[in-house]
């Protein structure tokens, strides 16, 4: 179970990071694919971020 509190926990500060970084990549002009898509992985992965990092807190807090 610790094993999966801290895997939780750490992916979903890799995909807010991830997020961060499509976020430079949206505001930087000239980008390669289009912003639609940009934005698209904005969410995805900004979403997914803070539904994992809030699932490993909860198991961490409420967790045995």
């Amino acid at each position: 179970m610790l094993v999966i509190k801290f895997m939780m926990i750490i992916l979903g500060i890799i995909l807010l990071l991830i997020m961060g970084y499509q976020i430079i990549m949206y505001l930087r002009p000239g980008i390669f694919p289009p912003k639609k898509v940009v934005k698209d992985r904005i969410v995805l992965s900004g979403g997914l971020g803070i539904i994992f990092l809030f699932i490993g807190i909860i198991i961490t807090i409420f967790g045995k």
